[in-house]
């Protein structure tokens, strides 16, 4: 699978919100849950994937370790 997609949404005296697209978990979003300490997030999630090969959209783990990883309530 080629790149991801992801945005950080944040403007003064609002909560800031990150959209994970279509990804699973690795370091970069780690780092930006680190970095920019997103109040929200909107994870593309369902663990889908083709008949052969990993997930291409995160999954249960996927989310723990976003949840693990950061203040982002549940």
């Amino acid at each position: 699978m080629g790149p991801v997609s992801g945005f950080i949404l944040r403007t003064k005296d609002e909560p800031t919100l990150y959209i994970i697209g279509d990804s699973v978990w690795y370091s970069d979003i780690e780092y930006n849950l680190k970095h920019f300490s997103p109040d929200a997030a909107i994870v593309f999630a369902g663990e889908a994937r083709f008949l052969e090969g990993q997930p291409i959209t995160m999954g249960i783990a996927d989310i723990k370790n976003i949840t693990k990883h950061h203040h982002i309530q549940n």
